[in-house]
């Protein structure tokens, strides 16, 4: 209501009518709509070069908008320009040094990082933090954000010892400069569990996780979506230690409430749909299970252009050792969502190539599930890598191998005797 009084009483290329074109995009990108967001960043940012220039605040913020919001649907490729042209202008027109230089050097170390491409984007978050913490100090807000980038890129290469000296940094200072409540205290209060979890260190996680989310709820409410990503944290927390009874009021509470507050399409929603299906797998009840995963994979397919959402679905069907009887019913889902989630990054993550591989290998499709493996730690030069296991392609031509010996040892069909 409000963009339509501003585009009939100010017309469509006014200041204040671009933001509010601006907002509604934003507005529905929170809601998980971004196929609807769209067409109002395009808008915003084809009108703002056109009034403003390229080299202007208002059009670099709208370039990096339309950057961000294609990384989120997976689009990796055609965000790149965008940030780099962020970047680039950033650099000319205000410095190395400057706030949204050093914001558009982050947006670029997430890219790769998005992509697996830890090594590239490790240039681009060190940068940014020794500028941080040159220009600003190493309390400033800024700064501290870098510092936990470069601990989650860390954390994302198993490189665990490394990624605690700046998870503790950053967690000390939000304490100290923004109190224990504070939103961005509580998220590096998450990074600590997570890395913890992360190496299996269950009893370091869970005082991490209990604060994180008593302090949501306290402050939040239960709806609100960081606490669902606390109920969340906790109810993986449970299930990796196997403790899938305590773990289940947790899944629970999780996908009930996204139904309710967002709707059965977000992909929030989705996600815990998954989960719960994942977590039934896991203690062998399939028939429960497999009600769950097929929603979710289904309405992924449907909905989602997020190949990390993609890949969760595939992955989970393809890891969750169904009876054939049960994997066949989901089958076909589960090599599009992985196919898809390998498109939409033009098959270079290694991670997405491994689980595609899989999911050949499970519908007994042998030379494909070789072919992607091959290529997959191809890609992730052959070492482990996040998600990529290289001992899997020996395990894929082994089985083939059987299948061939199979084969070879069936006696040849007597052909019948034929009357002269």
């Amino acid at each position: 209501e409000a963009l339509e009084t501003y585009r009939r009483t100010l017309g469509d290329e006014h200041t204040d009518t671009l933001m509010s074109i601006n907002n509604m995009g934003v507005l529905l990108w929170g809601q998980g709509k971004s196929n609807e967001a769209l067409p109002y960043f395009t808008e915003a940012l084809e009108t703002y070069r056109r009034t403003l220039g390229d080299e202007h605040p208002d059009t670099l913020r709208s370039i990096n908008n339309m950057g961000a919001l294609l990384e989120s649907q997976g689009k990796y490729d055609e965000a790149l320009p965008y940030f780099t042209e962020a970047l680039e202008t950033y650099r000319r027109t205000l410095g190395d040094e400057h706030p949204d230089t050093l914001r558009s050097i982050n947006n670029m170390g997430f890219l790769l990082e998005r992509q697996g491409k830890y090594d590239e984007a490790l240039p681009h978050f060190t940068e940014a933090l020794e500028v941080s913490r040159r220009a600003l100090g190493d309390e400033h807000p800024n700064t501290l954000t870098s510092i936990s980038n470069m601990g989650n890129l860390l954390n994302s290469q198993g490189k665990y010892d490394e990624a605690l000296p700046h998870f503790t940094e950053a967690l000390e200072a939000y304490r100290r400069t923004l109190g224990d409540e504070h939103p961005k205290t509580l998220i590096s209060i998450d990074n600590m569990g997570n890395l913890f979890n992360s190496q299996g260190k269950y009893d370091e996680a869970l005082p991490y996780f209990t604060e994180a989310l008593q302090t949501r709820r306290r402050t939040l409410g239960d709806e609100h979506p960081n606490t669902l990503t606390s109920i969340n944290n906790m109810g993986f927390l449970l299930a990796d230690q196997g403790k899938y009874d305590e773990a289940l009021p947790y899944f629970t509470e999780s996908m009930e409430t996204y139904r309710r507050t967002l709707g059965d399409e977000h992909l929030d929603t989705l996600t815990s749909i998954n989960n719960m299906g994942a977590l039934l797998k896991s203690q062998g009840k399939y028939d429960e299970a497999l009600p769950y995963m097929q929603e979710s994979i289904q309405l992924i397919l449907q909905n989602s252009q997020d190949p990390k959402a993609l890949h969760d679905a595939a992955w989970n069907l393809a890891d969750a050792g169904l009876p054939p009887a049960c994997f066949e019913q989901v089958a076909d889902d589960c090599l599009a969502a992985s196919q898809r989630s390998c498109e939409l990054t033009n098959y270079q993550v290694p991670m997405l190539l491994d689980t595609l591989a899989r999911v050949h290998f499970e519908r007994g499709e042998l030379d494909e599930a070789i072919k992607w493996q091959e290529t997959a730690v191809e890609l992730a030069d052959g070492k482990q890598g996040k998600g990529v296991t290289p001992e899997a392609l020996d395990r894929y031509r082994a089985a083939r191998k059987a299948a061939e010996n199979q084969d070879d040892e069936k006696p040849d069909k007597k052909e019948d005797d034929k009357p002269e």
